[in-house]
């Protein structure tokens, strides 16, 4: 009789998160379509967890908690045929994953989503002080650690964009993972057309996790722009606070517009963001790198046109209603206005890559190893 293999997915991480943005949303949503995917005749879905002790499910956030990966009873490593690492989680047992690995062939996928704190680790703590310069090169240490332990125990290291895979081999490290390029894709699919809106009031917004390297304040100065000039368009941020964004909190709080036609929403449900996007015309992704930008396919998906900024990482998008900026807030303040008066090529949500299609792809890739 075929045995089952147990596929072990590291949920440590996302138990300690203690927020459901990004990253987060992305793991959650993944185990959804993996374990609605997988053939339970091949394979069963365990998690594994590494760190002291139980899990307190009360301390969860609530949206993490829905996930029903975290529910089943934990597994150990050992009892494990695959073991997928979709999370950067500092307490993983490299060492142990290598002898298993030794001792019974077991496979190992890693997810890779990006590796800006060894490319700007500026962005991820702020050198006001030698103490901050410091903790700021450890910070990048630790990370080019994990990243090293991970290249080394994966057969297959799956990352998210061309250019992440570029920026690893530009590294010069020496590693046997097969790096696979397998693209991220937005969360929800539950209509079969895009409405075609009818609005009257010009509505802009960016979602986006409040960080340094997002350029919130560069769109808040496209804006003024447009503002100065007599333009009522509104521009709505969609995102929770990060890091190191005191100065911007301030700036968007205390601007004239604030409330008026300068927004800022947080802790919105999937649902309010959805409601959000229905009552907008035209989507930012305006970060200076990613290792993706999810933003992109979200707004698309939802029938709204995008400008993104022109880096490697976005032009691998071939979509319709998808357009490009360089330079600074003149620059982007121009292109808002002609991007504005472009009609709009609904697509279908067939034509924009889901979550569920990089399930499909990640199993595609279990099944060779």
């Amino acid at each position: 009789m075929h045995q089952v293999k147990k596929i072990g997915l590291d949920i440590t991480g996302l138990v300690h998160a203690g927020k459901f943005t990004g990253v987060e949303r992305v793991d959650a949503e993944f185990h959804r379509h993996f374990s609605k995917l997988i053939d339970p005749n091949k394979y069963e879905l365990v998690p594994i967890y590494t760190v002291a002790g139980d899990i307190d499910f009360v301390k969860l956030h609530p949206k993490i908690a829905l996930d029903q990966i975290i529910s089943k009873p934990l597994s150990d490593i050992s009892e494990c045929e695959y073991i997928f690492l979709g999370f950067l989680n500092a307490s993983i047992p490299f060492t142990r994953i290598l002898e298993l690995k030794k001792e019974k062939k077991v496979k190992v996928i890693s997810l890779i989503h990006d590796i800006m704190p060894i490319k700007n680790p500026e962005w991820f703590l702020t050198p006001k002080t030698n103490l901050d310069s410091k903790f700021q090169h450890q910070s990048k240490n630790l990370f080019q650690l994990y990243l090293q332990m991970t290249l080394s125990v994966a057969d297959i290291v799956i990352v998210t964009s061309h250019q992440v895979k570029s920026d690893i081999e530009k590294l010069g490290w020496k590693y046997s993972a097969r790096i696979e390029v397998v693209p991220l894709g937005t969360f929800n699919k539950d209509k079969a057309e895009i409405s075609i809106k009818t609005l009257d009031q010009l509505n802009c917004v960016y979602l986006s996790t409040i960080e340094p390297r997002k350029a919130h304040i560069q769109l808040i100065e496209a804006f003024e722009i447009l503002w100065a000039k007599g333009s009522e368009i509104k521009l709505n941020i969609v995102g929770n606070i990060g890091w190191f964004v005191d100065d911007l909190i301030d700036l968007i709080q205390n601007h004239p517009e604030f409330n008026k036609r300068l927004n800022w929403h947080k802790g919105l449900s999937d649902e309010e963001i959805n409601e959000m996007y229905s009552e907008s015309q035209l989507a930012f992704a305006v970060s200076y790198d990613e290792g993706f930008g999810l933003n992109i396919e979200e707004a698309l998906a939802q029938g709204l046109k995008v400008i993104a900024r022109d880096i490697p990482v976005f032009r691998e998008r071939n979509y319709s209603n998808l357009y490009f900026f360089e330079g600074g807030a003149q620059e982007l303040s121009i292109k808002i206005l002609e991007v504005l008066k472009l009609p709009t090529n609904y697509a279908t949500w067939k034509e924009v890559r889901t979550l569920e299609d990089f399930a499909i792809d990640v199993i595609q890739l279990l099944d060779l190893l």
